[in-house]
Parts: C-alpha cells; sequence; structure tokens
C-alpha cells in the first residue's frame, strides 16, 4: 500500500486523450478505469468505443446496455463513414474488413 503522496511521485506514463479540453480534466494512465456516465442517448457508448478504437494502446471497452452486434456495426460505421443502416444490413461482409483491421491489436467482447 503506498500514501497518497508517495502515489504521485513517478507519474509519467499517461494516454491521450483525443479531445484538448478533456485533457485538461483527466490525465489517465495504464490500468486506470474510466466511466463515463450521463442522460441517455448522449453517445457515451459512441464516444467510449470510438476512444477505444483510435487508441495506440490495448483498451478494455465494456457496455452493459448494447448488444455485440450492435458495437460491430457501429465500429465498421466508425472506420468507415458508412451509414450504420447499410452497415447492419449486411453484417457477413464486414467480418474480413474486421479482422484485417484489428490484426495486430484486436478488439474482443464479451
Amino acid at each position: 500500500m503506498q500514501t497518497l503522496s508517495k502515489s504521485l511521485k513517478g507519474i509519467t506514463d499517461t494516454i491521450e486523450v483525443p479531445f484538448k479540453n478533456l485533457g485538461k480534466v483527466i490525465t489517465p494512465g495504464p490500468g486506470h478505469v474510466i466511466l463515463c456516465t450521463g442522460a441517455p442517448g448522449i453517445g457515451k457508448s459512441a464516444f467510449a468505443l470510438w476512444w477505444a478504437i483510435h487508441m495506440p494502446q490495448p483498451a478494455l471497452y465494456f457496455s452493459f446496455d448494447s448488444a455485440l452486434q450492435d458495437h460491430a456495426a457501429r465500429v465498421v460505421q466508425m472506420l468507415t463513414n458508412i451509414p450504420i443502416e447499410q452497415v447492419k444490413s449486411n453484417m457477413p461482409q464486414w467480418e474480413e474488413f474486421l479482422k484485417l483491421r484489428f490484426k495486430t491489436q484486436p478488439m474482443m467482447f464479451d
């Protein structure tokens, strides 16, 4: 166990945040948990998933309110800018795309 003052020494590993103003509020590091909260429908899951996709380090993404297929479709939509309805209309065609895109840093969902 450490005291709070000792825990502040040597904080050098930080994870880049996607927006400059957000970086003024949080400085996440390896092993940190970031929880997005807010009203329904404001984009919490979309923001967290977008950040996880674009993060150069591995990330663990939890969502308690959406199906795995919805996340897969949203990832494809975010990476291709193809409308989500069009992506969802033919999900099997995107399987190889996702495998190739995340070959070196796979995204795992459960």
